[in-house]
C-alpha cells in the first residue's frame, strides 16, 4: 500500500496537491514523505515539539486543538496542506481547530464535569476503532465498554490499556469484558445497560 502511494506523488502535478492518508507508516520520517509530496507539512516535529507546522510556521499546539488523537493530527495536516493552497490564514486555521469538537460520536468531545473530561465514541464498534480511542488519550481514563456481542477478542486491547483505570461494562458482552479485566488487573463495574453504565 505504501509502494503504491509513493508512485501515485511520483506524477507531475504542478497546478494540484496530492494528499494520501499515511495511517500505519512508521518506517520513514513523515516530513520527507511530505516534501516529496510538496506539502510542505512537519510530522517528526509535531511528535516531539507538540505542535502542526506548515512550511516549518507553528500553526498551533496540540493542546489548543479539540480533536484528540494522532490520526486527527494526520487528518488536520492533510487539510492544512489543502487550504493553504488557496491562502487561507494561519489565524483562521487557528480559530477553526480551536473550536470544531468533530463529528458526533467519534470521539466527539462532550463536556467537562470537575475537571473530567467527557467524550461520546460510540461509532466504535469493533477492537480497531476501540484502540484508535484509546491512544488518543494520555490521561487515567475510565472505558465504558460493551454493547452487542460480534465475538471480537479483547486480548488486542491489552496494549492500549495502560491508561485505563476503571472499565465500566454492560450489554451481552459484560461477562466476556468483566473476565478479560480481571485477567490484567484492571478494575470493572458490571452494569445491565448503557443507561445505568453512564450514572
Amino acid at each position: 500500500m505504501y509502494l503504491k502511494k509513493l508512485k501515485i506523488g511520483n506524477v507531475e502535478l504542478k497546478n494540484n496537491i496530492f494528499l494520501a492518508p499515511m495511517a500505519g507508516i512508521t518506517d520513514l520520517p513523515f516530513r520527507s514523505i511530505c516534501k516529496k509530496f510538496g506539502t510542505g507539512l512537519t510530522y517528526t516535529e509535531m511528535v516531539s515539539s507538540k505542535a502542526l507546522y506548515y512550511n516549518d510556521e507553528k500553526i498551533i499546539e496540540t493542546k489548543d486543538i479539540k480533536l484528540q488523537g494522532k490520526h486527527n493530527y494526520e487528518n488536520i495536516m492533510c487539510a492544512i496542506a489543502a487550504v493553504k493552497r488557496y491562502g487561507v490564514t494561519n489565524n483562521d486555521i487557528f480559530n477553526v481547530l480551536n473550536k470544531f469538537y468533530g463529528v458526533e460520536h467519534r470521539i466527539e468531545y462532550v463536556s467537562t464535569i470537575n475537571d473530567i473530561d467527557f467524550y461520546n465514541d460510540s461509532k466504535a464498534t469493533n477492537v480497531k476503532s476501540t484502540q484508535i480511542a484509546l491512544s488518543a488519550f494520555n490521561k487515567p481514563t475510565i472505558l465504558i465498554l460493551g454493547g452487542l456481542d460480534r465475538g471480537h477478542s479483547f486480548e488486542e486491547l491489552t496494549e492500549y490499556m495502560k491508561n485505563v483505570k476503571l472499565v465500566v461494562c454492560y450489554g451481552q458482552t459484560k461477562e466476556r469484558i468483566k473476565e478479560y479485566c480481571n485477567s490484567i488487573n484492571i478494575n470493572c463495574i458490571v452494569k445491565d445497560n448503557l443507561k445505568e453504565a453512564v450514572k
